[in-house]
């Protein structure tokens, strides 16, 4: 391997565990690379990532990648960046993307997926350079990345309405990396800037069709909740009830939603229903800030409805669940320190 990319086939047997398959933008089924071609086989058929991956590194030492060898760098890079390690990555990326004699589809993949990374690290700067050695073949899905990159990159540079100008206004050909960062930037719009076109980019990602895109309900349910929170800010409760009770109750973000609905009661000092959604979290185990949240939320709304013995005694029971819990950690930090 060069002295460039200094990362050794040792090296990458002491760090890698189980990695998931690298998603493809390029069509890697269609290599002309028997060594790239071997090592997607033990990835896809065998579930074996980090033998492929080896079986590539080992490959790149000894001069032995073949046909394509830009393509195997390509998921070289995805797969090291995958695994955190970002310097080895973007080395990769950079060498893909400055070889003139690649195709420039690979090229242009290698930039992009570069840009991805710097704009994940927060570096909007060396993103947006990295898109500037685009030369238009990208597809679709691919050309929605870049411009989620470049209206990141506008907004962190206080140019709002640039960064609004940039967002597609069609999503169908939309990634999933890019409708997450739509997400992200409508958040961003509507709580750090108070800006409406936020909330507008969280009620079209707060009517995706689950039943035919299932993968984003989670997706969907962050938009909800963060449209519901954003309305309890300004104490339109009844409004907000109508994006928290889309959220699904047995997932993951199911707790913060009975937080707020409760909430969403309280501001109307409807303590008894209120109650209804605080108790029911109470019963879940204390596994987030919310749960904690309504063990607190429940004495007070008891109080606020002038049950003053229940309230006191929820009060006690918050206290006693959170000594409990401060002994355990106590308890925990201990052993881990021997």
């Amino acid at each position: 391997m060069r002295k460039a990319l200094p990362l050794s086939f040792g090296l990458l047997l002491s760090l890698f565990g189980a990695t998931q398959v690298v998603a493809a933008e390029v069509d890697y089924d269609t290599t002309e690379s028997t060594t790239l071609g071997h090592a997607l086989y033990i990835a896809d058929e065998e579930g074996d990532q980090l033998k492929a991956m080896a079986t590539l590194l080992f490959a790149e030492e000894n001069g032995e990648l073949g046909k394509e060898p830009d393509l195997s760098r390509l998921y070289l890079a995805d797969a090291l960046k995958a695994q955190g390690l970002l310097q080895q990555a973007g080395e990769y990326y950079l060498r893909v993307g400055n070889n003139n004699t690649t195709k420039q589809r690979i090229r242009d993949t290698a930039w992009l997926h570069y840009a991805k990374m710097k704009h994940e690290q927060g570096d909007h700067k060396e993103a947006m350079k990295a898109l500037q050695n685009i030369q238009k073949s990208l597809s679709d899905e691919q050309e929605s990345d870049a411009a989620m990159i470049k209206a990141h990159a506008l907004l962190a540079e206080g140019k709002i309405n640039e960064a609004i100008n940039t967002v597609p206004g069609n999503i169908t050909h939309s990634s999933h990396w890019s409708l997450y960062q739509l997400y992200n930037l409508g958040s961003l719009l509507l709580g750090e800037h108070n800006n409406k076109y936020g909330a507008a980019v969280l009620l079209k990602l707060s009517e995706i069709d689950v039943n035919k895109y299932p993968d984003l309900a989670a997706l969907k349910d962050q938009a909800n909740l963060s449209l519901g929170y954003s309305l309890l800010k300004i104490s339109k409760a009844s409004k907000a009830r109508t994006y928290l009770q889309q959220v699904r109750l047995n997932e993951l973000m199911s707790n913060m939603a009975l937080l707020g609905m409760g909430w969403s009661y309280a501001i109307e000092e409807n303590y008894e229903k209120a109650l209804v959604y605080w108790l029911e979290l109470y019963k879940r185990p204390l596994l987030s800030t919310y749960s904690y949240e309504s063990s607190l939320a429940i004495p007070y709304a008891f109080g606020e409805a002038h049950a003053f013995n229940q309230s006191i005694n929820y009060y006690k029971a918050a206290l006693n669940r959170f000594e409990g819990d401060s002994a355990a950690m106590n308890a925990a930090k201990a052993a881990i320190s021997g």
